[in-house]
């Protein structure tokens, strides 16, 4: 909605949003990725109180007249430089405690966006001083209540890489069995034995090997492979487990 319909449309309400009380609605984008052998969360120096100078998630206030994913979206450039299209922005959590904000009461409505880093730039940018990576497992002090926003988020992808090859995300389109490996064992924080590793992603029959291995090796275990995206149809994740799977087989 441009901000020309959303006056038009006030103008023709009987009613409205002064006739009553009602909370502040935010976004907040948690940009995550694997980088030096961790996960990674992009976070920002909040310009401006409350929590100035701390580290935050990026986001902000919504305006009245665009969509939760347009403000998710325009605020992460805003302010990281890094832009994501909406389909690569996941909600996943909303965060509504009363005591949240010491401004008024906020609402936040949470994404998730998995980049790889050699394809983000980011950079500080409105009401915002610094910007950088942090691991997830060791955050920096936190503004508002966003350790518990990532501590949700770790859970969050946990649980999806339990039901669902989540973990390819993270990953170039190409990609050895032990890429795959290194990403389960840094997000699940589990070691994964190599062999049966490699053994019980090969039973899952969601890899294409590629033409090409990996530049100046020959050993299988530098073969190239890329998702086999058919294997991934509703029907065949109903029935795919998968980091039970390579656990236990």
């Amino acid at each position: 909605m441009t901000r020309a319909k959303h006056k038009e449309r006030t103008k023709r309400s009987k009613h409205t949003s002064t006739h009553y009380e009602r909370p502040a609605v935010t976004v907040d984008a948690v940009v995550l990725t694997l980088k030096e052998n961790d996960l990674k969360v992009l976070l920002i120096v909040r310009k401006n109180p409350p929590f100035k100078d701390h580290w935050a998630i990026p986001g902000g206030f919504i305006d009245l007249w665009e969509s939760l994913e347009e403000a998710t979206v325009r605020e992460l450039a805003e302010e990281t430089g890094v832009k994501l299209s909406p389909r690569n922005l996941d909600p996943f959590f909303v965060a509504g405690d009363p005591r949240r904000d010491p401004r008024t009461r906020v609402i936040s409505v949470v994404y998730l966006g998995i980049v790889r880093p050699d394809k983000v730039r980011p950079r500080a940018g409105d009401d915002a001083k610094g910007v950088g990576w942090f691991s997830l497992f060791n955050l920096p002090p936190l503004a508002f209540d966003h350790r518990m926003i990532l501590k949700h988020t770790l859970a969050y992808l946990r649980h999806r890489i339990e039901r669902y090859p989540f973990v390819f995300p993270f990953l170039p389109q190409q990609f050895t069995v032990s890429t795959v490996r290194k990403a389960f064992e840094i997000i699940m924080g589990n070691p994964l034995q190599p062999q049966r590793f490699a053994r019980a992603l090969h039973k899952l029959g969601i890899l294409k090997p590629c033409a090409k291995k990996s530049p100046g090796l020959r050993a299988e275990r530098h073969r190239l492979y890329r998702l086999d995206t058919a294997r991934l149809r509703p029907a065949q994740l109903a029935r795919l487990r998968l980091y039970p799977a390579l656990l236990t087989r």
